[in-house]
């Protein structure tokens, strides 16, 4: 069971890597393996609730996302709310989904997973000033990470704001090893 746990959590962080139009294929066969591990033991809570949500994907249903989404929160409140969120986004609820997000930032602060959905759900709402804030935190906890560097410039080309500090983080983002997930440096540039 602990392979297969691992299996589907390897699919499951690849499907958020792949984009919907250009790789289909991939995506379903993604899909496809998270559901078989689900199917064979529930508990291993490796499926993306927002893919349960999407009858297409894996035969699924906002229902059973929203039980995935507290049976992950049973064992993990954050990583719950983080699921609680995807599921509002994915109904077009960006005024939930930022509540979940903030809820599990209080929870876990300096978690990776919970400061970009929160940051992004920020930027969405228009938030700038409390988007650039997490973001700069996290530069200074995490120094040699790229992605709050990488946000940072993001957030000012997108907002008009923080035009100094975007660029300066960027030149920073280009400069730093890249970690899996990481925005590709033509991005930056």
């Amino acid at each position: 069971m602990q392979a297969r746990y691992w299996l589907g959590n390897a699919y499951g962080n690849r499907i958020g890597q792949v984009n919907y139009g250009a790789e289909d294929e991939l995506r379903a066969e993604a899909a496809g393996r998270i559901r078989e591990a689900v199917e064979l033991d529930p508990a291993l809570l490796v499926a993306d609730p927002v893919l349960l949500a999407d009858p297409g994907r894996i035969g699924g249903g906002v229902d059973k996302a929203r039980a995935q989404s507290m049976a992950i929160g049973r064992y993990d409140r954050a990583r719950g709310l983080l699921a609680e969120g995807g599921i509002a986004r994915h109904e077009k609820n960006p005024a939930q989904a930022l509540k979940a997000y903030q809820q599990a930032y209080a929870l876990k602060p300096r978690d990776a997973k919970v400061r970009l959905a929160l940051l992004i759900a920020q930027q969405d709402a228009g938030r700038w000033d409390e988007a650039y804030e997490i973001a700069r935190r996290w530069s200074v906890d995490e120094p040699r990470n790229g992605k709050p560097w990488y946000y940072m410039g993001r957030l000012a080309a997108q907002s008009g704001k923080f035009l100094e500090q975007g660029e300066a983080a960027l030149r920073n983002y280009l400069t730093l090893p890249r970690q899996p997930g990481d925005p590709e440096p033509k991005h930056a540039r």
